[in-house]
């Protein structure tokens, strides 16, 4: 089936984690056609991420909100199909004007008659991984796809590694000593393990483990970071120090990386280093869709007894129920891990 394309477009316009999880579909339609070529649409935000994917042949920027210039940048392009994996109006009908000739998308939204081929598989109700629902509406286009072989192909240049390591060393870091990463920062997508815990669990790691803590984050959350590093020993302050790509080689390097639901867990979990993640109970948020897509992981989930249909924030008994995870448990189970690997 649709064994002769030779030019296909995905799309995922969305964040950094969103994408990360998409770009399994790249490989797979790399695999599963001969000679394709492969483009993605993507965030301006999420480029150096994007470029790591040896798989990606193209990148094209949704430049919002210019969707006169997004409708012929496509048609110029002339794809063969497109599958559509952020869901959204604009971008659906940015595709049908297009005049692309195959458009996979949901089946269960008011505007899927602009799709042509329609996978009928809901996302809202958290029962499939996120990266399992982006290959389930490739296997449109070749049912030989398989599902369940969900594989990163992330490459880190020699340079972005001497970069991240020249600035590391700058800011007192030792590169070539081990380190563990904690980012504690999240875009507000799901429910967060809060700064004080983070603080409380930097505290004890830098008192009992034996090596570096850095903790990462973007420029605008320097005076955040600073407060969990505090004044403890081997702990420091790398918000905003790195590129997106620098980031990734840091993540790359590290021995562990503790983070709450945001992009940087996945970059982490895409190449193969250990994370320790933490998810709340609500089923639009959790981790059976959303969690870090590795047999490397840890993670905490608060004990409510119950899987929320959705989040209803300070109204709910257990509000705010994140902070159900104990810190010493955390910090415990941490140190197990590193000394599992020889590392505390």
């Amino acid at each position: 089936m649709n064994k002769e394309l030779k030019k296909i477009l995905v799309v995922r316009t969305d964040k950094i984690g969103d994408v990360v999880l998409s770009l399994p579909v790249v490989t797979s339609l790399k695999q599963a056609f001969e000679n394709v070529s492969v483009t993605m649409l993507i965030n301006p935000l999420v480029k150096d991420i994007v470029e790591m994917c040896p798989d990606v042949d193209k990148i094209l920027f949704d430049m919002e909100p210019g969707f006169g210039s997004l409708v012929s940048d496509l048609r110029r392009e002339k794809f063969d199909a497109a599958l559509l994996l952020h869901p959204t109006l604009r971008l659906a009908a940015a595709l049908f004007f297009a005049g692309i000739p195959l458009r996979i998308g949901t089946g269960y939204r008011l505007y899927s008659f602009l799709f042509n081929k329609k996978v009928f598989e809901h996302r809202k109700t958290g029962n499939k991984h996120e990266a399992e629902l982006n290959l389930s509406l490739a296997r449109a286009l070749n049912p030989d796809i398989n599902p369940d072989n969900i594989l990163f192909n992330l490459n880190i240049d020699s340079e972005i590694i001497k970069d991240a390591a020249g600035k590391s060393e700058n800011s007192g870091v030792n590169f070539s000593l081990p380190f563990i990463v904690i980012h504690p920062g999240s875009k507000g997508s799901a429910l967060t393990w809060s700064e004080d815990n983070f603080r409380a669990l930097v505290k004890i790691l830098s008192e009992k483990i034996g090596f570096q803590i850095l903790v990462t984050g973007v420029e605008e959350e320097k005076d955040m970071a600073e407060k969990i590093c505090g004044k403890n020993r081997n702990v420091f302050n790398t918000a905003g120090l790195f590129t997106l790509k620098e980031l990734a080689a840091v993540l790359k390097k590290s021995e562990l990386v503790i983070a709450n639901s945001t992009g940087p867990i996945h970059i982490a979990a895409a190449l193969n280093t250990f994370v320790v993640g933490f998810y709340p109970p609500a089923r639009p948020m959790n981790a059976k869709r959303w969690g870090p897509y590795t047999k490397k992981r840890l993670l905490f989930v608060p004990e409510t007894g119950e899987i929320c249909s959705s989040c209803s924030g300070p109204e709910c008994p257990y509000w705010n129920c994140m902070d159900l995870i104990d810190v010493r448990d955390v910090a415990e189970k941490v140190m197990s891990i590193l000394n599992n690997k020889g590392m505390a």
